[in-house]
């Protein structure tokens, strides 16, 4: 079996082994059919040895250990996400607002199913408090920032972007979001490589709120801070 596999892989590879180590010399470039089947069998004979001398020389690991390493490593990641749950934010919202060095603070909550209820029990102006809504646009996705107090306008922005949109379901916007709670969908789509729209209701001379990540924890930040994280961001009226 071993040999087989090897032999066709030496097969694909026969036309890029002389930039490996095999050396073409004379005799070998002839283009007499003899002349260049020794051409080929002396550069798979290399490259034989070769693949030989590095699966031997490779470290072997068990699969018992190489199961308990991916382990570490995923209790690792999880242990990460859990500290930065802790301090009350999304890991990747986290970093993005460190990153472009915009001071924040945090605040618990009594859990709640949406941001208009967050609002309420936050007792934050609907105006003041931002929330994303994933949409459906042009085979991927797209996120949508607007206040609490507004609904998205779907006409609205299909216009603007030239497409129809339609919103996404919360698994799909969970598959989006890793390290949020379900439903608990950030108002950043860089950090996660989403395109994003902000609408133009949302005012930025006061001091802006949002979700960090699940549904118990707001983030505050300023409108200029709320302003660098928003940088380049298309916006329009999008919301009714």
């Amino acid at each position: 079996m071993w040999r087989r596999g090897t032999r066709a892989l030496m097969s694909r590879r026969r036309f890029s082994n002389a930039g490996r180590g095999c050396i073409l010399t004379p005799w070998m470039t002839s283009r007499r059919p003899a002349e260049g089947l020794a051409r080929r069998w002396s550069c798979q004979a290399m490259a034989r040895r070769r693949l030989v001398d590095d699966l031997l020389s490779a470290p072997i690991v068990p699969a018992a250990e190489a199961e308990t390493a991916e382990r570490a490593r995923t209790r690792r990641a999880r242990e990460k996400v859990e500290r930065i749950r802790i301090m009350g934010i999304a890991m990747t919202m986290h970093e993005f607002l460190e990153d472009n060095h915009v001071p924040y603070d945090i605040a618990r909550h009594a859990r709640t199913g949406n941001s208009t209820m967050t609002a309420r029990v936050s007792h934050v102006p609907g105006k003041a408090l931002a929330k994303g809504v994933v949409l459906k646009w042009d085979g991927g996705y797209m996120l949508a920032v607007l206040p609490a107090s507004r609904q998205v306008d779907l006409g609205k922005v299909g216009e603007i972007v030239g497409e129809k949109v339609e919103l996404a379901s919360e698994e799909e916007a969970a598959r989006l979001f890793p390290d949020c709670e379900e439903g608990a969908v950030p108002v950043f789509g860089v950090p996660y490589r989403i395109a994003s729209m902000l609408d133009e209701d949302l005012e930025m001379d006061r001091d802006i709120y949002f979700e960090g990540g699940d549904h118990r924890t707001l983030v505050h930040v300023t409108g200029a801070g709320f302003e660098r994280l928003m940088y380049g961001m298309p916006r329009g009226r999008i919301s009714a």
